[in-house]
């Protein structure tokens, strides 16, 4: 993992992916490149001319890289080598002819956290080069930070393994993480297990050889990571929450109250590992841990009486972090 393409346009969303591929560069030995790709911005009107000439445009282009090369140096904790490059061209098209120049290991990318339209608009980009560029692309979502690549998950359906799968950019890009292949099928009551599925599983297997990957079978009708386990979590809270209320009781002043309270509040904010409200209750709703086929335990908070784990259906969940989520269906 020794050179790693940054493109950026100065967002939040892109420094925030700059800052991953900082600390991923400084963990696997490599150096990044931060690369803007911009265009000349033209008036609409009648009569249609440049607002700035191109010597302008590329002095600012290099001075935002510059100013966001030294707001990353600052924040990460080891020195590593970073490089800048501007130039007035589509992003697609520059970031194409680059990667053919210097052949990078990686090209890391930020993802919009915009609504759907402004995806439509802006994060098309994202989308473009993900589907088209030749090179590995890492996208990384708004907020997410860097911790090491230890498991690579690759989900394969088992058919056409031969023709459509890169067998040696996926064991290059194993073998720079230093990390562990997990190769998973979904399947529900064996309806894909055919003749050519095992014959395909056998070939994959095959190719794959020499850097021992591990095979996962999920069970799931919709292709999303199955149920296993479902468990009560409505009176999880209520020894916490009595102990807040004879709290309150043994304070004298209703001043300390407020403070104690808004100190509690801050603590649980800033965990941002649940989002239990007992006010729930009272609309309805229950708290639900559900453990998937991956052994990754999740809290749910949803109106539906869960019992059976393999009839779960969920078409109007809303992640509100990592961990936790709500089902907004009545």
């Amino acid at each position: 993992m020794k050179k790693i393409i940054v493109p950026v346009d100065f967002s939040t969303t892109a420094a925030n992916a700059a800052e991953f591929a900082g600390n991923l560069a400084i963990f696997y030995g490599g150096e990044i490149l931060l690369y803007n790709a911009y265009q000349m911005p033209v008036p609409v009107g009648e009569i249609s001319y440049p607002l700035y000439d191109v010597p302008e445009m590329q002095q600012a282009s290099e001075h935002e890289l510059e100013m966001l090369k030294s707001d990353l140096e600052a924040k990460l904790r080891s020195k590593i080598t970073i490089n800048i490059k501007a130039e007035m061209t589509m992003l697609s098209d520059g970031l194409a002819d680059l990667c053919d120049s210097i052949k990078p290991d990686l090209v890391v990318i930020g993802l919009s956290g915009k609504n759907a339209l402004t995806k439509l608009i802006v994060g098309s980009n994202t989308i473009h080069i993900a589907h088209h560029l030749k090179y590995p692309v890492l996208v990384v979502p708004p907020k997410a930070s860097f911790t090491p690549v230890r498991k690579i998950g690759f989900a394969c359906d088992y058919k056409e393994i031969s023709e459509s799968l890169p067998v040696e950019v996926l064991k290059k890009i194993i073998t720079d993480f230093n990390a562990e292949l997990y190769v998973i099928n979904v399947d529900f009551q064996d309806k894909n297990f055919t003749p050519e599925v095992v014959h395909e599983n056998f070939a994959l297997r095959d190719l794959l050889e020499d850097i021992h990957p591990k095979f996962e079978s999920i069970e799931s009708e919709n292709g999303v990571s199955a149920i296993k386990e479902i468990e009560q979590a409505n009176n999880a809270y209520l020894p916490s929450y009595l102990g807040y209320f004879f709290v309150a009781f043994s304070v004298p002043y209703c001043d300390t109250l407020i403070f104690v309270f808004a100190i509690l509040y801050l603590f649980t904010f800033l965990s941002q590992t649940l989002y239990f409200n007992p006010l729930f209750l009272i609309f309805g709703y229950h708290f639900y841990y559900l453990t998937t086929a991956t052994n990754i335990k999740i809290f749910l908070i949803t109106k539906k009486e869960l019992k059976d784990p393999s009839k779960l259906n969920f078409p109007k969940l809303k992640r509100i972090n990592d961990f936790t989520f709500i089902d907004k269906e009545k």
